[in-house]
């Protein structure tokens, strides 16, 4: 939530006053941290770990060398991103098909069920390791925020401040399938970025990071990574490109940002926690289409932690992603606005509209129950059949 405006006149009962020195001073001063906190340039990064580093990956993040240093000493804590590019069960040609369902879930560090929501919300049944195309679903593509992996070859980790907020969950403790096991059960191609640890280690607990992750019956390329603006925690969206038709393609992005700041970074960044991270995303995102030429629609989805429909990082998304629904006035986890999805169409290379993908506005929705989770998902269609 952003800060509320405060005055700076004395409080009731207090001795003195305060003057419009002081007043002109510390506002000057406050201007000048939240100019300085919401500087966000983003640029080319090693990839982390760097010794899983690959060829189908770009990274991008924060040029700024303090942020630089926060967000290497989390990345030292994880493993390396895991990709299975395409899927192993048969699911059909995406020239089949004139549209791909969307999915964008937080399973909550593993509390969710995500193979009960395969078979329930999404009409693929892959307990039994012999997945068929879902009849409801021909074709999607699963968001899937605070994902967890199980790794025996991670870091230990003592120190909290290089790792999340411990996340409990029953359900992970009892053995939960991880992200890539539900994957590979499910027979779908994905992609996993850890962002970090999930606390610090405990004694006999299996070892394990959290991230995000894109699962999809469609194949996967064209790998990125956006290390989001340093706050509390390190934050990496993840974006992957699904062929659309005979001839187009879709690039998907999966975002989780930042619930909220530590003082210390409120003192930085006036407390522009998301708004700071948005616009980070949103210039790498940039960054990444003038590279390619600016041919791909996008669809932008994920845990955006807000807390009202009116936060100023949901409006500059809207800018920025100008064919996105409206919002629905729905809340997904508790009485909040975190989960939202994001279109824009190509920025060029559209021109005639024949082909042209784009997000079916009625089919905008939260579903289901939350299946152990803290967040109800977010679903639509993405058309690519014609125009609107």
């Amino acid at each position: 939530m952003e800060a509320p405006t405060r005055s700076f006149a004395s409080p009731k009962g207090q001795k003195g006053r305060v003057s419009a020195r002081h007043c002109i001073a510390g506002a000057s001063l406050a201007f000048l941290v939240v100019g300085c906190g919401l500087h966000h340039e983003m640029g080319p990064r090693s990839p982390c770990p760097a010794a899983g580093s690959s060829a189908e990956w770009d990274w991008l993040g924060p040029t700024d060398p303090l942020e630089g240093q926060s967000i290497t000493r989390w990345c030292d804590m994880v493993g390396s991103p895991h990709i299975k590019p395409a899927p192993a069960a048969q699911f059909g040609r995406s020239e089949d098909h004139d549209s791909l369902a969307v999915f964008s879930w937080n399973v909550d560090v593993g509390a969710g069920d995500l193979l009960s929501f395969m078979e329930e919300e999404v009409g693929l049944s892959c307990r039994l390791g012999d997945s068929e195309a879902s009849a409801r679903f021909p074709q999607f593509v699963v968001l899937v925020q605070e994902a967890f992996r199980w790794s025996s070859e991670l870091p230990p980790v003592t120190d909290q401040r290089v790792a999340a907020m411990k996340r409990r969950s029953d359900a992970r403790q009892r053995g939960t399938p991880d992200i890539v096991e539900v994957a590979e059960q499910c027979g779908l191609a994905f992609v996993y970025v850890p962002s970090g640890r999930n606390g610090v280690d405990d004694p006999g607990e299996r070892l394990h990071d959290k991230g995000s992750a894109i699962l999809s019956t469609l194949p996967l390329s064209d790998f990125k990574a956006v290390v989001l603006p340093f706050e509390t925690e390190r934050k990496v969206a993840v974006a992957a490109t699904v062929p659309l038709g005979s001839s187009d393609s879709l690039r998907v992005v999966n975002v989780h940002l930042e619930v909220t700041s530590s003082f210390h970074r409120v003192l930085l960044t006036g407390n522009q926690t998301r708004l700071r991270q948005t616009e980070g995303l949103i210039e790498a995102l940039n960054r990444v289409e003038e590279d390619s030429g600016g041919t791909l629609p996008i669809l932008l989805g994920g845990d955006f932690n807000t807390w009202s429909g009116r936060e100023s990082s949901l409006k500059s998304l809207w800018v920025a992603f100008p064919d996105s629904p409206e919002w629905d006035g729905k809340a997904t986890r508790g009485p909040f606005p975190t989960d939202h999805l994001f279109f824009r169409q190509a920025q060029r290379g559209s021109e005639t509209g024949q082909g042209r993908a784009y997000l079916v506005s009625e089919s905008y929705r939260p579903i289901g129950p939350r299946l152990g989770s803290d967040h109800h998902a977010r679903f639509a269609w993405v058309s690519f059949g014609g125009g609107e």
